[in-house]
Parts: C-alpha cells; sequence; structure tokens
C-alpha cells in the first residue's frame, strides 16, 4: 500500500478526490490510501484569532506562510516520509521525472509521502531549506494554493502503482510512456463508435483489421503529435 500525507487548509479538496473513480476504487482495494492534516490546527493563537502566515520580512506585498504552523504539522504524523512541496522554482516534472522519482523511492523502499499546500504568497524559505525534501512544479504558472498541484502529482503518480489501473497496456500507450531517442512520443488519436457523425469520419485504416498497418498509421499519428507540439499555438 503506498500511503499520501497531505498538509493543507482544505482537506475537503482530498476528499472528494478520494471519493470518486480510480483513486476512490485504490482505496478499497487498499493499493494506496491518504490521510490529511489540517494546518489550522496548529496555527498560532492570538488574540483568539488563528494565524498561520506573517508579513514578509523586508517589506513587498502579501503575507507569508510561516513555518512554527508547518514543522508542528509534520511532528503530529506517525509516519515519517519524504517531504515534498509545490512551488514555482521546483523540478518541472514530466513523465520521464516522475517515472524516476517512482523507482528512486521504490529502491529505498520508500512507500509514502507527505505533502506541504502553499499558500499566499509562497513559503518563508526555512519550510523549503529545513523541512522539505524535494520540491516539485507543474507549470510556469500561478495557482491560488498548493492544493490543485498536488492533486495533480498524485493523480499522475498513482498511475504507476500497481493495481491503480486496470490493464498494464493502458499505461504503456499513454502519452510520454514510449519514446524515440530522447523524445517521449504523444500517443495517437483514438477513435470510437459512431464511424460517422456530421460527415466526421473514423479513419479507414482503423477499420481495416489489418494491426500491422494500424500500428503503423499509429506510431505516425504520434510522431506528427509531438511534432506540431512544439508549435507555438499563439503565434498564429
Amino acid at each position: 500500500m503506498f500511503k499520501f500525507q497531505i498538509i493543507t487548509l482544505f482537506p475537503e479538496r482530498y476528499n472528494a478526490y478520494f471519493s470518486t473513480g480510480l483513486p476512490h476504487k485504490a482505496l478499497l482495494n487498499k493499493i494506496i490510501d491518504y490521510t490529511t492534516v489540517n494546518l489550522l490546527d496548529y496555527a498560532i493563537v492570538k488574540n483568539k484569532k488563528k494565524k498561520i502566515d506573517d508579513k514578509p520580512y523586508g517589506g513587498g506585498p502579501g503575507m507569508v506562510l510561516r513555518i512554527e504552523p508547518v514543522d508542528k504539522a509534520l511532528n503530529s504524523l506517525k509516519e515519517k516520509f519524504p517531504v515534498i512541496a509545490m512551488t514555482p522554482s521546483g523540478l518541472p516534472l514530466n513523465q520521464n521525472i516522475l517515472n524516476k522519482f517512482y523507482k528512486k523511492l521504490l529502491e529505498k523502499n520508500i512507500f509514502g509521502l507527505t505533502f506541504i499546500s502553499g499558500y499566499y504568497e509562497g513559503f518563508d524559505q526555512r519550510i523549503l531549506d529545513y523541512l522539505v525534501d524535494y520540491e516539485f512544479s507543474i507549470g510556469d504558472f500561478i495557482l491560488n494554493s498548493g492544493d490543485l498541484a498536488i492533486l495533480c502529482f498524485i493523480d499522475a503518480f498513482c498511475r504507476l502503482i500497481p493495481g491503480f489501473l486496470g490493464k498494464k497496456e493502458s499505461l504503456i500507450e499513454e502519452s510520454f510512456n514510449k519514446s524515440i531517442g530522447e523524445s517521449f512520443l504523444l500517443e495517437y488519436p483514438q477513435y470510437t463508435k459512431p464511424r460517422e457523425y456530421k460527415g466526421w469520419k473514423v479513419p479507414e485504416i482503423l477499420l481495416s483489421g489489418n494491426h500491422k498497418l494500424i500500428e503503423k498509421w499509429r506510431y505516425e499519428k504520434s510522431l506528427d503529435r509531438t511534432n506540431q507540439r512544439k508549435k507555438n499555438i499563439l503565434d498564429d
């Protein structure tokens, strides 16, 4: 069983995710498990108000997440796993990085991860320097909190765990799991019934029954998609 521990202001966001679809099925089958810790339970109380953030030293806009509540929340966890923060400066995630990270954890017999969700203008740097083991990023854009980034990581990571997906082939055939040289290929286009809709037809080769030709067509389409992705759609 692989375990996820999440320190967050919004446990309900994770409860919603794990209550449906494949994550819920994996929970029932004891393939994965999760625990949430509400950061507010470890807030600093001043004048009967709970506080987890403060103004940045040196001035500047917004508020910064304080280190004390995060440290106390981490210490409350009975099981100690590598700690991850999703940050703009973190290592950009791709399928290759995710595969290597998962393999590294298995080699060290590590079957759990702890996440700290960021808020406001970000973390006090000492959280990242002294309490966090890994920083990852899901892209060069800004979110309102780290919760969605954490869920993206968990969703992608879970697919690598044996038993989470129904078939191993489902993972092998997906985008970024096949490569040519150093480049990972996008998945080929997929079609289903009806054969024609509003004049839009399924490619005839997929209806031919010739599996060698279909495999060749899919490979060529994967190459086309991968090359097309390099073009900037905003340049038009």
